[in-house]
């Protein structure tokens, strides 16, 4: 009866580690699944109010209901920038193109980082899987071990959660890895920065004095990420304020608002436009960006081994241990 009793409590293991791997799959495919749709649907919003235009048609009410329903910081960058060009005479397809590119970048990079980043799921599922498997396969095959099925449960549990321990700190290194090694509360800098810079352009094409622009994209980009805008420099003469012990990613971005700043100034002290120089800032800083993302993801497999020493190989080891030193302690009875 007692070995019925233990069969059970193993296939019960057995069923909730693979419960719990597909629910750690479906998670991560539901949150992919969102982000995706909603750059979907932000594409598919640009694109029309692009075909519009191109063909002649004054953008309907629709279109323009289509933009403000769109997720921020969307819906406030595409809407209100293209609002004042409208109010000003000025050209809406070159802000509308840039737009879209950055939609599209935004997209083929999360559908990397999220194909790179799936043999550490995979490890999970396969970390979580393997003490239920060894527990039953060692109770099956190990003399003696039937004797003592409530030390051996107790073993196989903490194993488990272990384990579990190992493939949790597994995936939270693989979402790091996406986003280049930024911690979570600096996460909206990637998408805060390049939302300012063509929130930038959109004024100055507008025919808004570039410090004047300066001025009101960074208010814009401390609704997303105000630690950045002060990095930046809220004005443009202002002294901006170093983030203390800056990630490389944190440094690229800080580098690039650095890098925007000295282009209007020159531009201005110059009396020349500034537009060039701050698009190749910003393609720049997307260029950096996709290489620290690219560099986090490739050394995530060799950062994949630490969990495995530190949680999953003692589990293993240590359930093994523990089996043979039961069945050796049944043997002398």
């Amino acid at each position: 009866m007692m070995s019925l009793w233990t069969l059970a409590f193993f296939t019960l293991f057995l069923s909730l580690s693979f419960l719990k791997s597909d629910l750690l799959v479906f998670m991560e495919a539901i949150a992919r699944k969102h982000q995706i749709q909603a750059l979907v649907k932000v594409e598919s919003a640009f694109s029309d109010m692009e075909n519009s235009l191109q063909t002649g048609l004054t953008p309907t009410q629709k279109i323009w209901e289509n933009l403000q329903s769109l997720p921020e910081p969307w819906s406030k960058l595409s809407v209100t920038s293209l609002m004042e060009l409208r109010a000003c005479g000025g050209a809406l397809l070159p802000t509308l193109k840039r737009l879209k590119s950055l939609v599209q970048e935004q997209r083929a990079a999360l559908l990397h980082s999220y194909s790179q980043s799936s043999q550490a799921l995979a490890q999970a599922t396969v970390c979580i899987s393997m003490v239920p498997l060894l527990g039953f396969a060692l109770y099956s095959l190990i003399p003696n071990l039937e004797q003592h099925p409530l030390q051996w449960s107790f073993a196989c549990a903490i194993a488990f959660i272990l384990s579990g321990l190992g493939a949790l700190y597994l995936l939270n290194m693989a979402h790091i890895a996406r986003w280049g090694g930024l911690p979570p509360k600096h996460r909206s800098w990637i998408l805060g920065s390049q939302c300012a810079g063509e929130r930038f352009l959109a004024l100055v094409r507008a025919g808004t004095p570039p410090d004047v622009a300066w001025l009101k994209s960074c208010q814009f980009l401390s609704t997303e990420a105000p630690e950045l805008a002060s990095a930046w420099g809220h004005t443009l003469w202002d002294s901006p304020q170093p983030i203390r012990s800056p990630s490389r990613a944190e440094q690229s971005m800080m580098s690039a608002g650095s890098s925007i700043r000295t282009a209007v100034q020159i531009g201005l002290m110059e009396g020349r436009p500034c537009i060039d120089r701050v698009e190749t800032a910003l393609e720049a800083l997307r260029l950096d960006m996709k290489t620290h993302i690219e560099r986090e993801l490739n050394l995530l497999p060799t950062r994949a081994l630490k969990p495995l020493f530190i949680f999953i190989a003692p589990a293993l080891l240590g359930l093994l241990a523990f089996g043979i030193l039961l069945a050796s302690l049944g043997s002398f009875e």
